[in-house]
């Protein structure tokens, strides 16, 4: 028995201890590279996140301390009865002066002007009595409209930020982040710029790089105030403060162990917290250790056993990211739906990616956008999953008819149904689905509920038009005739009452010019003329009304940071010519300015673009050693997606950033190999390699033999 121990049992033994004792200094030392590794690249991320709110949320102030500067909004200051004789037109004047302040900023939702001594209310739309204002238009969830007032005018002396709250503001339900901006006058009479702020839109920048799963971010204000919440945190006092700028803080909490990590803007004087809780960011290293164990215990075991419990270890990571995109592609599908609708999209090309990649089968020639929609504003979740439910229960009945049906809830107040079809009557099908579907609303006691749809169209690109179309006929009719449920888009009177050049089709024009998308602008001033001078074939005065709301987008571009001296000279000379020019030269000109100042634009940005690129490459001719010198860095550096940067490099030079930067180090550690005695690990270095294996995979890639023999060569 001593001996059989001795000869089989003892080695085993010592060869497991060893093997014990080894994983425990491997797991301990992974754990804090891991650790390292999320501080890191957690911290990078908040910069860049702070980085990106400084400079929008600073513009939404500039903004509204431009706004409270503003002499037509100021002079609201010295009236007491605003809608007297003359004030009446100061009151547009100031509405049109907000509505140009409102166009800018992704993450501004809407901005007013709010007077005390008069109770007037001045917002991009309208301009009303505050009674009426409050809660009619806007309201804040759980606050009465003096306590919202005694918020506004409570310090009337400095700019400040007000929490997330609740708030409904037109027919929308928003978080917002309130910005008030004083208006003072120097005999007591006071009001404020009030700029709310989409927290929605920051909570979906401030999404952790890492497995959202034991992640809570957050932003607080220097008083304490948590500005914005991206997750369930109803008591921050356990949090550890410390008077550094950034950094990251280990602590524990109901038996809990966390990492905060942080960092602060001097700009706008908030603090960026990611609070990780430690087991949840180190699961994977867990999942390792419990598995190494178990092979530990079964290393004796036989060899097909070990097998199977080797490929089902090694097939984990694949079904678990399966089931991760499995996760995500209903949310990525209504992404490219609601974009669909939106307007977004508008290449074939686009379009027909996006299809593939998701799963869709939109295939068909004819479509149809049916909204549904609430006319007293009592969309919940309860209504919409009745409408959903009597959907699914007419689909099942219609389930032999050669047409299909996708729907998307939108804003959370309406439900789009869009409908798809072959060569076939889809717009009798889609009628009497609806007209089906009225009665089951009736039926099913549903009131107060408004079908808006929009006209057939034969392509994808133009379903956003069939669903403005759908929202048009609902408005159309909410005034016309109230109690009509079915509102369709073609029975409105189009030939002398209505143009179609929505405000959504304005913006879009404007982004697509201020983005310098060319091809983009084309398409869309073809769409909106050829609908409306050659198939609505409008009345002279309906036309003149179109071309010159179409001209007046014209006059908001020169305020666009990016347009040359002489774009701006055009746009003067049109306006101060505009009322002794025919309809066709202002429409000529208005279209010609449009591409012409998106090519500027375009040409501008390429420019900017080649000369970052110029610079990165001198950078990396100069600093090639440093071995953090990468894609990220540089990104990071001049304050560009590391994305996009990859993309416009590959485009301006026809490679890759990693092939050139790799090229670039192995012909300087040839030229080293050949004029110097280095070591082939000093020469990794030299070149700015930290890890010698790389250093080698990468020189035998480029040269096709190791370094050892390259210097051999070039000896003989």
């Amino acid at each position: 028995m001593t001996k059989f121990f001795k000869v089989f049992l003892l080695p085993y033994i010592i060869i497991l201890v060893i093997t014990l004792i080894s994983f425990a200094i491997f797991y301990t030392r992974s754990a804090v590279i891991i650790e390292d590794k999320i501080i890191e690249g957690q911290l990078a991320y908040l910069r860049q996140i702070r980085t990106n709110l400084d400079n929008s949320v600073t513009g939404i102030v500039h903004t509204a301390n431009q706004a409270a500067s503003n002499p037509q909004i100021r002079s609201f200051l010295h009236i007491n009865e605003p809608y007297i004789g003359s004030n009446v037109i100061r009151l547009i004047e100031a509405t049109n002066v907000l509505s140009e302040y409102n166009i800018d900023n992704p993450f501004l939702i809407s901005i007013v002007a709010v007077f005390d001594h008069n109770g007037l209310v001045i917002s991009p739309i309208l301009a009303s009595r505050l009674a009426y204002f409050y809660p009619y238009y806007m309201h804040i969830e759980g606050q009465e409209r003096h306590e919202w007032i005694s918020q506004i005018f409570s310090n009337n002396y400095h700019s400040r930020f007000v929490p997330t709250m609740n708030a409904g503001i037109g027919h929308g339900s928003y978080e917002v982040i309130q910005h008030i901006t004083p208006i003072r006058a120097s005999y007591g009479n006071i009001g404020a710029i009030i700029s709310f702020i989409d927290s929605r839109a920051v909570q979906n920048l401030f999404r952790s790089p890492i497995s959202d799963e034991g992640v809570k971010n957050l932003i607080i204000s220097s008083s304490g105030d948590v500005i914005s919440l991206m997750a369930d945190i109803s008591d921050i006092s356990h949090l550890p403060w410390t008077e550094a700028e950034e950094g990251s803080v280990k602590f524990e909490h109901n038996g809990y162990n966390y990492l905060m990590i942080y960092t602060s803007s001097n700009i706008l004087d908030w603090t960026y917290i990611s609070v990780i809780r430690s087991d949840s960011v180190l699961v994977e290293l867990n999942t390792f250790r419990q598995t190494f164990v178990l092979i530990i215990l079964i290393m004796f075991s036989i060899s097909l056993v070990f097998s199977i419990i080797f490929s089902v270890r090694q097939s984990g990571p694949v079904k678990k990211l399966q089931e991760t995109i499995s996760r995500q592609m209903p949310l990525l599908q209504h992404s490219f739906m609601k974009n669909l609708l939106d307007g977004k999209l508008y290449k074939n090309d686009d379009i027909a990616n996006n299809i593939t990649s998701l799963g869709f089968d939109l295939s068909g020639t004819q479509y149809i956008t049916a909204v549904i929609s609430d006319t007293d504003n009592t969309m919940d979740l309860v209504k919409l999953a009745k409408i959903r439910m009597l959907i699914e229960n007419l689909e099942s009945l219609h389930s032999n008819k050669p047409f299909r049906h996708q729907s998307l809830s939108i804003g959370g107040n309406e439900l789009v149904v869009l409908f798809i079809g072959e060569d076939d009557d889809l717009e009798g099908y889609a009628h009497s689905f609806l007209f089906a579907l009225e009665n089951s609303l009736h039926t099913n006691n549903v009131n107060c509920v408004s079908i808006g749809v929009g006209n057939l169209c034969i392509n994808l690109i133009d379903v956003h038009k069939s669903y403005l179309e759908a929202v048009r006929a609902i408005q159309y009719y909410a005034v016309v005739k109230p109690s009509c449920i079915i509102c369709q888009f073609q029975t409105i009177p189009h030939n002398n009452e209505l143009y179609f050049y929505s405000d959504e089709e304005e913006r879009r024009l404007l982004n697509l010019v201020r983005n310098g998308d060319t091809e983009g602008v084309r398409t869309v001033l073809n769409s909106i003329c050829g609908e409306n001078i050659t198939n609505r074939q409008l009345s002279p005065n309906m036309m003149t009304a179109f071309i010159n709301h179409l001209c007046q987008g014209i006059f908001k571009i020169d305020r666009i940071g990016t347009v040359n001296n002489e774009d701006v000279e055009k746009i003067n000379e049109l306006h101060s010519m505009f009322y002794n020019l025919t309809d066709l030269e202002k429409l000529t000109r208005c279209s010609q300015l449009y591409i012409a100042i998106s090519e500027s634009i375009c040409n501008q940005k390429h420019s900017k673009t080649h000369s970052i690129i110029s610079e990165i490459k001198t950078i990396c001719e100069e600093n090639f050693q440093d071995p953090d010198i990468n894609l990220a860095s540089l990104a990071l550096r001049f304050n560009l997606n590391e994305a996009y940067l990859s993309t416009q490099y590959k485009e301006h030079t026809g490679e890759n950033f990693y092939t050139y930067f790799q090229n670039l180090r192995i012909n300087k550690a040839i030229q080293l190999l050949s004029t110097s005695k280095l070591t082939i690990h000093e020469i990794s270095e030299r070149v700015g390699y930290s890890s010698y294996n790389t250093f080698s995979k990468a020189f035998k890639r480029k040269t096709g033999v190791n370094a050892g023999d390259y210097r051999k060569l070039l000896k003989t």
